[in-house]
């Protein structure tokens, strides 16, 4: 277990010390931050609308 592995871009990164666990933390991000935009988008047009009565 190695805390401190050399990433090639310049960074430290802390992946070598956890196991293989099967899924990746940014991937999980990537997708939550899909679903913010995809989400979000609707419901800011959506609020801008329903105030100004044109529902």
């Amino acid at each position: 277990m190695r805390w401190n592995a050399p990433y090639p871009f310049g960074g430290i990164t802390l992946i070598n010390c956890f196991p293989s666990m099967g899924f990746d933390i940014h991937l999980i991000a990537n997708f939550g931050a899909l679903a913010l935009i995809t989400l979000a988008g609707p419901a800011v047009i959506f609020i801008l609308f329903y105030r100004r009565g044109a529902l």
